[in-house]
């Protein structure tokens, strides 16, 4: 007891600073927490002291470093990552140990909040088992091969999702307040909710953000990746991750990246050019095929794109009746050629 007040006596000597770590500062320290002249009223407001200062905790620089070298070596492990995007707020870890009520879970060297991979691996999971049903209820084969059994680790590996640095300064952690208007009901029960029950304020943190989710598997078998990335999709959105998720806390949503931005653009030029070619009336595709042609020859879209647009004006002269007379013509030639390339 005296080695505790003595260390508690040494902490209070240390001022708070925007440059500590948020994860020692919340889980070690709370100024009078423990003394005995504190009296309830002084512990409350100590309590939201810390948590007004957590709020304000700069971004460590040497976590810029740390999640490069982290995605560098999701790179060479061959883990396939996606951008996480939390739509409001979270709370992983609300119900974790802590000097106050409440908690939530931060780097423990870095203190920057991130998202445990158990907890998105429980998540996708859980509604496997309750929204998909079949095969991929608890205890049935793919539910097993992906997310294991108790026998059996599964195929798929969840990482921990880390706290993508872009430009921020200060941790995107926020200061929020549950009030819980009959305590003695919701505690043991002893009495029941009245009107002159006193609220009682719990302050709390919640976080924000972008957040690295990166799963991995065995060469060979990556394509089961893309259905474990699909079901945590539809969980984050529907269910949410975290506590106080029936609030609207917890929901997210994966960034689409630059790569698929550009394949639904493509895919919608692709799309445009045909539609307005199969509304071409048949009598008119004599004088305003070449207009088509000329079109497609200057796409600027993937093989594949241009494959489906050859075809659509190959598909279109058959359909106007005038295939024979096309068949000779060296732009006619050009698209059949191109269709049939590897």
């Amino acid at each position: 007891m005296c080695r505790q007040t003595s260390r508690r006596q040494s902490l209070s000597e240390i001022s708070f600073t925007t440059d500590v770590n948020a994860s020692l500062w919340l889980d070690k320290f709370i100024e009078g927490h423990d003394t005995e002249e504190t009296r309830e009223t002084s512990a409350e407001t100590c309590k939201q002291k810390l948590i007004s200062e957590l709020v304000k905790v700069k971004l460590p620089e040497v976590y810029r470093a740390k999640f490069a070298r982290w995605k560098s070596v999701l790179e060479e492990i061959g883990a396939k990552c996606r951008v996480l995007k939390v739509d409001d707020r979270m709370i992983v870890g609300l119900g974790g140990e802590s000097v106050l009520e409440t908690s939530i879970v931060l780097h423990r060297v870095y203190g920057v909040p991130f998202i445990p991979g158990s907890a998105l691996k429980g998540l996708a999971a859980s509604y496997a088992h309750r929204k998909l049903g079949g095969e991929w209820k608890r205890g049935g084969r793919f539910h097993s091969l992906v997310f294991g059994s108790q026998d059996f680790a599964g195929l798929v590996t969840f990482h921990d999702a880390l706290l993508v640095p872009d430009e921020i300064e200060t941790l995107p952690l926020h200061k929020e307040i549950m009030t819980v208007h009959h305590a003695s009901y919701y505690g043991d029960g002893s009495e029941a909710p009245a009107d002159w029950d006193s609220p009682n304020p719990i302050p709390f943190v919640s976080a924000s953000g972008r957040y690295l989710v990166a799963l991995s598997c065995e060469e060979g078998i990556e394509r089961i990746l893309e259905r474990a990335f699909e079901i945590l999709a539809l969980a984050l959105a529907e269910d949410g991750i975290g506590a106080k998720t029936s609030s609207g806390y917890g929901r997210a949503c994966f960034e689409r990246s630059e790569a698929e931005i550009l394949a639904e653009r493509e895919n919608s030029q692709v799309e445009g050019f045909i539609n307005r070619l199969m509304a071409l009336r048949n009598q008119d595709v004599a004088g305003q095929i070449n207009a088509f042609y000329q079109e497609w020859k200057k796409s600027n879209v993937s093989t594949a794109s241009k494959k489906r647009m050859a075809q659509a004006i190959i598909d279109k002269v058959r359909a106007a009746g005038r295939e024979k007379q096309s068949k000779e013509k060296a732009w006619y030639q050009e698209l059949c050629a191109f269709t049939k390339q590897d």
